[in-house]
């Protein structure tokens, strides 16, 4: 049996539609290049990145594979997880010697960019 041309329209566009959203950005996507380095390059970066004169806890966090290996502490950051992650911890953490960026850094980061 033939389906009238507007149903089979209606049929057409649904089993397109899984593929053409595929395609689609997420307006709340987030991209590492684009919403998380330039956090890090701002906030992170001048004690814990690629100067090796300038660096603290000797932590860098510009190079993927020391951000998330273990440490005596446990990781920096846990991919996926980020409520395992020390970054997180230290980002959030409610003493002012144990957060991170520290106050006399004048560098501040926001809830809504740790979320």
């Amino acid at each position: 049996m033939l389906l009238p041309i507007s149903r089979a329209l209606v049929v057409i566009q649904l089993l397109l539609l899984p593929s053409v959203l595929c395609g689609l950005p997420l307006e709340d996507e987030i991209d590492y290049d684009r919403s998380i380095r330039p956090i890090l390059a701002d906030r992170c970066y001048p004690c814990h990145g690629p100067d090796a004169g300038a660096r603290k806890a000797k932590l860098r966090l510009d190079r993927r594979e020391i951000a998330i290996a273990e440490r005596s502490d446990g990781a920096p950051i846990v991919p996926g997880d980020p409520s395992s992650s020390l970054m997180i911890e230290r980002l959030t953490a409610i003493d002012a010697e144990d957060r991170m960026p520290p106050p006399e850094s004048n560098r501040q980061v926001s809830d809504q960019e740790i979320e």
